[in-house]
């Protein structure tokens, strides 16, 4: 048996879950693969996965769409400030298609993320690729997750928000 793709996240469609106009974002399995063979060979523990744990420690992220959107929302979020967050949405996010539930519209979405994300830091880059980048954050609340997939374009808008806790 093998596993290609892994479904890491999902938004709601018009009726909920599973309905129409939901969307689900996966991850190449082969882009953790030696991550995984450490797990299950039990090399690795969980703890090891987890960035140091000092503030002095700057994070790169990639110099590609996917980063470059990242890197525009991370300081949108820090800033605290909803302005520029419905700016950054207007100018960087594909409208959705179809109508949306009430709440799940995208304005809503990002003004929800503000709030989870408002003192975010860059904890590590998790996943690089040129259309798809994920973060682990470090929020109030903890560790999180924080990725971006975008249009598979240099000037791609985000197409996916991916959220989680780790």
């Amino acid at each position: 048996m093998f596993v290609a793709g892994v479904s890491s996240a999902g938004q709601p469609g018009r009726d909920g879950p599973g309905s129409y106009g939901a969307m689900d974002y996966f991850t190449r399995v082969s882009s953790h693969l030696e991550w995984l063979r450490a797990v299950m060979a039990g090399t690795v523990a969980r703890t090891d996965l987890s960035p140091a744990r000092s503030n002095a420690r700057s994070v790169d992220t990639p110099e590609s769409p996917a980063g470059r959107r990242l890197r525009a929302l991370v300081s949108r979020f820090q800033s605290g400030d909803s302005t520029r967050i419905a700016t950054f949405v207007h100018e960087h996010v594909r409208p959705a298609k179809g109508p949306q539930a009430p709440g799940q519209d995208v304005q809503s979405r990002y003004r929800r993320l503000l709030a989870e994300h408002r003192d975010l830091t860059i904890a590590q880059v998790l996943l690089r690729e040129p259309y798809h980048v994920d973060l682990l954050v470090k929020t109030k609340d903890g560790e999180r997750i924080l990725g971006v997939q975008v249009e598979p374009r240099a000037d791609g808008r985000i197409i996916g928000v991916l959220t989680g806790r780790q």
